[in-house]
C-alpha cells in the first residue's frame, strides 16, 4: 500500500503478466464516513425510541399503581366507596380486582354491623320503656287514685292532661328522633306529674334557648336523667332541678342539675361503663344512642361532688 492509495494485483496466469490497479484511500475514507454517519443516526434513532417506549410504558404503570395508592389512601381516611376503574388480566389488574373486593366487602360488614348495632341499641330502649313505663304508670295511676278519693278534681285533670301528653310524646309517632322542643315539653310532662306527687319538696327552674327548639335530638333523652335524679339524689326532703339548653358551638347542651347528694367518682365510672353492672342502665342507654346517631364525641358526662350535688350533661350534635 503505497501513502494516499491502494495497490492490489493480480496475476494473469498463462500470459505471464500481472494485473495492478490503484485505489485511492480517499474512497474508504467516505464510505467509512457513511457507515460511520449511519451507525450513530440509528443508534440515535433506536434510542429516541427506546426511551419513548420506555417512558410510555413507565408512564402508564406509574398511573395504575398511583391510583391504586390514592385508594388505598382514600380507604385510610375512611372512604370505603373508594374503587378502582380499569381492568386486565396482568398483576395489577388482579390487585384492582382483588381491591374492589375487598371495598365491598369492608363497605357491607360497616353497614351490616351498623344495622346490627342500630336494631340492638333500639331494642334496648323498647326494653328500658318497658321497664320504665309500667312502673311509673302504676305510680301515677296511684296518685290518680287518691286525687279522685279526696275530690280534688281540678289537680285530677291536671295530671291526666301530662300523663296523656307524656305518653303521647313517648310514642312519637314510632319515629326515633324527635325536635328539640317536643323532648323539652316530654320532660315537662314528667316533672309536672312528679311535682304533683311530691309538693313543695320539690323545685325545678328552667333556663333554655328559644333557638334550639326546632334542631332534631334522639327522643327520651331527659326523662331518664330527671328520673335519676329524683329516684337517687334527695338531699333530706327537698330536692331542687334545674334544667338548660342552650347552643354551644355547633352543638346543643342539656344540664340536668340537682341539689342532692352527689356521687363518688367510682359510681360515675360504674354508670358510663359499656360494660358495667345494671346501675344508671338508663343513663348508660342515653349515652350509647347518643354516640350511635350522632358520633364517639357526643353523649353523657357527669360532674358530681358528695354533698353539693350533680350535673349531667348531654351534648348532641346541632342539625335540623
Amino acid at each position: 500500500m503505497e501513502r494516499n492509495r491502494l495497490l492490489l494485483s493480480e496475476p494473469l496466469d498463462g500470459l505471464g503478466w500481472e494485473l495492478q490497479a490503484y485505489v485511492p484511500n480517499s474512497l474508504f475514507d467516505e464510505s467509512a464516513d457513511k457507515v460511520r454517519r449511519m451507525t450513530l443516526l440509528v443508534c440515535l434513532v433506536s434510542a429516541i425510541v427506546l426511551a419513548g417506549l420506555g417512558i410510555g410504558v413507565s408512564s402508564y404503570f406509574s398511573r395504575r399503581i398511583q391510583k391504586i395508592v390514592g385508594s388505598l389512601n382514600d380507604f385510610r381516611d375512611g372512604d370505603f366507596q373508594k374503587r378502582i376503574s380499569y381492568t386486565g388480566n396482568d398483576e395489577l389488574g388482579q390487585i384492582a380486582a382483588a381491591f374492589n373486593r375487598m371495598g365491598s366487602n369492608i363497605e357491607e360488614l360497616i353497614h351490616r354491623n351498623y344495622a346490627v348495632s342500630l336494631q340492638k341499641k333500639e331494642a334496648e330502649l323498647e326494653s328500658l320503656q318497658a321497664q320504665i313505663n309500667p312502673h311509673f304508670l302504676y305510680n301515677t295511676l296511684s296518685s290518680i287514685s287518691r286525687l279522685a278519693q279526696f275530690g280534688d278534681v281540678q289537680t285530677l285533670q291536671l295530671l291526666v292532661q301530662e300523663l296523656a301528653k307524656f305518653y303521647r310524646l313517648s310514642l312519637n309517632r314510632g319515629e326515633i328522633l324527635t325536635t328539640v322542643g317536643k323532648e323539652i315539653e316530654h320532660a315537662k310532662a314528667y316533672i309536672a306529674i312528679q311535682c304533683i306527687k311530691y309538693g313543695d319538696r320539690m323545685n325545678v327552674y328552667y333556663d333554655i334557648d328559644p333557638e334550639v327548639l326546632e334542631y332534631t335530638t334522639v327522643k327520651l333523652i331527659l326523662q331518664p336523667m330527671l328520673e335519676n335524679a329524683l329516684e337517687h339524689a334527695w338531699f333530706g326532703s327537698t330536692i331542687g332541678i334545674r334544667l338548660v339548653v342552650e347552643k354551644c358551638d355547633s352543638d346543643i347542651v342539656f344540664k340536668v342539675i340537682d341539689t342532692g347528694v352527689g356521687m363518688k367518682a367510682e359510681t360515675i365510672q360504674q354508670i358510663l361503663d359499656p360494660d358495667g353492672p345494671r346501675i344508671g342502665y338508663g343513663i348508660r342507654n342515653v349515652d350509647s344512642r347518643i354516640k350511635l346517631h350522632g358520633g364517639s364525641r357526643y353523649g353523657v358526662v357527669i360532674g358530681s361532688r358528695t354533698g353539693i350535688g350533680t350535673c349531667i350533661q348531654i351534648t348532641i350534635p346541632r342539625r335540623m
